[in-house]
């Protein structure tokens, strides 16, 4: 699928491409747009199964690989799959993370029990820095 979400992470690339000071690279959690998957330097196997534990854990050891023969410094993930993955990726090593939800999902108000681990792991995540306990937020 390809919306707002998707141009907010090539404008970013372009932007960030456009200083010599930083290479930024495009990595992405499944692909099923072609002007993504052409800009793509990885793409993690991902079939947008969320509430799958396997799956999840799949794409988070996929992508931990990957970080392991890279020079990494910063993530900066895009969307509430990739912020989990991206966190779970990350535990224990040294990458800064840089969270970047900008929707505001049904599930988040939800009185539905099914919401209740989603919400959960959310405010674990975004509650701030798991190695420096930090957040930083912007209204």
């Amino acid at each position: 699928m390809y919306g707002g979400g998707q141009k907010v992470a090539l404008d970013l690339l372009d932007g960030l491409a456009s200083t010599s000071e930083v290479d930024a690279e495009l990595w992405l959690l499944g692909c099923r747009h072609d002007a993504l998957h052409k800009r793509a330097n990885f793409i993690a196997s991902y079939d947008g199964n969320y509430s799958s534990p396997s799956t999840l854990f799949a794409t988070t050891r996929e992508v931990r690989a990957r970080l392991e023969t890279t020079g990494v410094d910063i993530i900066h993930s895009h969307g509430w799959d990739a912020d989990v993955i991206s966190y779970l990726a990350t535990l224990g090593r040294s990458e800064a993370r840089v969270i970047h939800l900008h929707v505001t999902p049904a599930w988040i108000f939800s009185r539905s029990i099914r919401h209740d681990a989603r919400r959960y792991m959310t405010r674990r995540i975004f509650a701030g820095d798991h190695r420096q306990g930090r957040l930083d937020r912007r209204e």
